[in-house]
């Protein structure tokens, strides 16, 4: 006996604390049930009885031990009670998804161009050809992959995954849970919880993808999809419903670690002719958004707003994370940005940037390696951390950690937890560079010894 997986959903979801009474109506012995994992206690039952071949006794257990509701979903052949226009309880449901909404409105604040990427995209998804699968979208590091997601997200109002340390999310324990739920409220399918098992694979999301895509077309998008070298990380099922596309960002299209039947990749590179013009569109629009700062510093620097335009936009190579950094710097005259020779100076390309930052710190005298030690502990801790606590794993004093923080804040994230600020690396590639420059062993050493010694 089988039945359809949104029988399975609502028995997980709904059975809770009668899972006991089931069990024992069953014949499940105390002994085999104390062996249940905690949460895992319907899924346990439905192995059991499925082990003996006694799925088809389902409906008549439940209905002896008074839950009735759960036997007749059985008899309809798994189709939930209620229909999509009744009111249920979403708390459960808001609870399991994670809010990337100021991501979003960050990333999204000065998007321009990729009007041909974007063009691209669309004929992708319209191709008769191509009825459902993956789009990967695989570009170098800072050329605008999260913010051109983000844009998508923000328009379609498409269910959506950021992975990342700024996120604080990076696996299937955060990415199923959040995007089964957000397809179950944007869809407003019946159902009011997940299962307990809902990252464990992808069941329950393909389940919830076929529901949701009945007559219309459901996208989702997902950033930084990368894999590991070992498999699909992100437990991502293999083929698709009709109608249904996953959106995914990656460094590398080509090791992004995904095993799927259908999948279309769309590349685009910073030396890309409509990168360098949709660079130049950036520079132009935010020197207008931002022209009572920057005129007094162009002034200051004896350049017109021509030369520096054109000058940023050789310099950049087309890479979005590359003018970003550099317009912050001068807009709010941190490292990098305070005065002339550091823009005429400015070399080309993104991870050239990081190391001429370290010599302007060499300039003016500062420590470089110092503090390139307190932001390596960034680049090593998986969540952003409190000035007190990266001042504790760096080993450094806390006025120092503040200096270095203030530095450094153009390449840096600032997010609040409990009324608390807390720090993380901007954007990835400074932390692959941080790796290349700094024994970034030596620098989990010494968080390691910072937490032993603090909870002694």
């Amino acid at each position: 006996m089988s039945y359809p997986p949104a029988a399975r959903l609502e028995f997980h979801v709904r059975l809770a604390e009668n899972w006991r009474d089931l069990a024992d109506y069953v014949g499940i012995r105390p002994r085999e049930q104390n062996e249940f994992g905690r949460g895992e206690e319907p899924r346990a039952i439905w192995n059991w009885l499925s082990n003996r071949g006694q799925l088809s006794d389902l409906p008549a257990a439940l209905t002896a031990i008074g839950r009735e509701d759960l036997a007749r979903v059985f008899r309809s052949g798994g189709v939930a009670l209620g229909s999509a226009d009744t009111l249920y309880d979403s708390s459960a449901l808001r609870a399991a998804t994670v809010d990337f909404g100021a991501l979003i409105a960050e990333r999204t604040e000065d998007f321009v161009g990729r009007r041909g990427l974007l063009e691209r995209l669309a004929s992708l998804l319209d191709d008769p050809r191509f009825p459902s699968g993956y789009v990967v979208i695989g570009g170098e590091p800072g050329v605008g992959k999260t913010a051109l997601l983000a844009t998508l997200v923000r328009q379609g109002e498409l269910v959506h995954h950021f992975n990342g340390v700024f996120t604080g999310v990076s696996s299937a324990d955060k990415l199923l849970p959040s995007v089964c739920a957000q397809l179950i409220l944007k869809y407003k399918l019946p159902y009011e919880r997940l299962p307990q098992d809902v990252a464990s694979d992808s069941a329950t999301l393909l389940m919830l993808l076929a529901e949701s895509a009945r007559g219309q077309r459901v996208v989702v998008a997902i950033d930084e999809a990368s894999g590991d070298g070992t498999g699909n990380r992100l437990v991502l099922p293999p083929a698709l419903p009709r109608d249904v596309f996953f959106i995914l960002t990656s460094r590398d299209t080509g090791s992004i670690g995904l095993y799927v039947d259908e999948r279309r990749n769309l590349p685009f590179s910073e030396r890309d002719p409509e990168s360098r013009s949709d660079a130049r569109e950036y520079i132009v629009a935010f020197l207008a958004r931002h022209r009572a700062a920057m005129e007094p510093r162009l002034t200051a620097f004896g350049m017109s707003r021509a030369a520096f335009t054109s000058l940023l936009a050789e310099r950049s190579v087309g890479n979005f994370m590359y003018l970003r950094y550099v317009l912050r710097s001068v807009r709010d005259q941190t490292l990098g940005g305070t005065d002339a020779d550091a823009l005429t100076t400015l070399p080309c390309g993104l991870k050239a940037y990081y190391a001429h930052l370290e010599r302007q710190l060499t300039r003016h005298g500062a420590e470089p390696e110092r503090q390139l030690a307190v932001l390596a502990v960034l680049a090593t801790w998986p969540e952003p951390l409190s000035a007190q606590r990266l001042a504790l794993f760096a080993g450094e004093r806390l006025d120092t950690t503040h200096a270095v923080l203030r530095r450094w804040a153009g390449l840096l994230s600032l997010s609040v937890t409990g009324g608390e600020p807390r720090f993380a690396l901007y954007h990835p590639s400074f932390r692959d560079f941080l790796a290349g420059r700094l024994d970034m062993s030596d620098v989990r050493t010494r968080i390691e010894t910072a937490i032993e010694k603090s909870t002694r």
